[in-house]
């Protein structure tokens, strides 16, 4: 499976962030919701000598949850720019414009699904027409399985959308179901992350921003037997209420050693309590050094 990296900048902290992404030959993902910071990756790579791995969403989602739309021009026409420009350092994979139904929080009925469905089309269309097999089209939860077998017969990589408003064990039942109708076809999961989605579906790509958020509510992952789990350790943490989920709340003989190990890897406890930078290049190390991350 090939984690993308999404989430986060380009500027201040994340340039050291996206140095240590590129130099490992990691995948990143990044949004047409965002696209300022499309550029200066690439630029970044050209700067290091190396090829990017990019993975350039349409911003459908963040546009649905604002309540905003996305011109279909304009995501047309940065993704032939940055093609055009960085085309020979970059290897691209463009997600097509979905369009997802009613509004946030609200369950949308057939005839809107069906209305979605229709843009969402042709939106596809006219971007593979352009961009040929760079573009993946998009499924959502909720969408009938008719649509999907038509696009399966037109795509062989395709772009899962669980819904986020739903339990956890629905999205993984729904992504497994979906997935095993087509086995010769390749899935990306978007926004996809929980050990359960990645252990049971059999995904050929995932991008996920769980590393950015688990270090920006103070907390990095932590390697066990068998998988990497969180560790809370900033000083405003909410964890600290939760007994066994915060650093101080180990035992005093495995606090010294959790403190000897970060100080090995070069950092410091204080500053992983207090930089979020530092949580961020600690968490992005140890999904590169664990990329079967059961909780990418």
């Amino acid at each position: 499976m090939i984690p993308y990296f999404s989430g986060g900048g380009v500027s201040g902290t994340w340039q050291e962030v996206n140095e240590l992404l590129l130099r490992h030959g990691a995948a990143r993902c990044l949004s047409f919701a965002y696209r300022e910071c499309v550029r200066p990756y690439c630029a970044l790579a050209r700067s290091l000598g190396v090829r990017a791995r990019l993975m350039l969403d349409s911003g459908g989602f963040t546009a649905w949850t604002l309540g905003t739309e996305i011109d279909l021009d304009a995501l047309s026409a940065t993704f032939a720019g940055l093609l055009d420009d960085y085309g020979d350092l970059c290897d691209f994979v463009l997600i097509s414009l979905d369009e997802i139904p009613a509004h946030k929080g609200i369950d949308p009925t057939q005839e809107q699904i069906a209305r979605a469905i229709e843009r969402s089309r042709a939106n596809f269309d006219i971007l593979r027409r352009e961009f040929a097999e760079k573009v993946l089209p998009v499924f959502h939860q909720n969408e009938p399985l008719e649509y999907f077998d038509k696009l399966v017969g037109e795509s062989n990589y395709i772009a899962l959308s669980p819904r986020n408003d739903r339990a956890e064990r629905w999205r993984v039942r729904w992504a497994e179901h979906v997935s095993a109708r087509a086995p010769p076809c390749r899935f990306h999961g978007l926004a996809t992350h929980g050990y359960d989605m990645m252990r049971k579906v059999e995904w050929y790509s995932a991008d996920s921003a769980s590393w950015v958020r688990t270090a920006a509510n103070g907390s990095i992952y932590w390697p066990s037997a068998t998988k990497l789990q969180k560790l809370a350790v900033s000083t405003l943490s909410p964890a600290l209420k939760n007994y066994g989920a915060h650093i101080d709340h180990l035992k005093p003989n495995v606090k010294r050693r959790v403190i000897d190990v970060i100080q090995a890897r070069g950092y410091s406890l204080a500053e992983l309590q207090t930089d979020d930078g530092a949580r961020y290049r600690w968490n992005a190390e140890h999904l590169l050094e664990h990329p079967q991350n059961p909780h990418f």
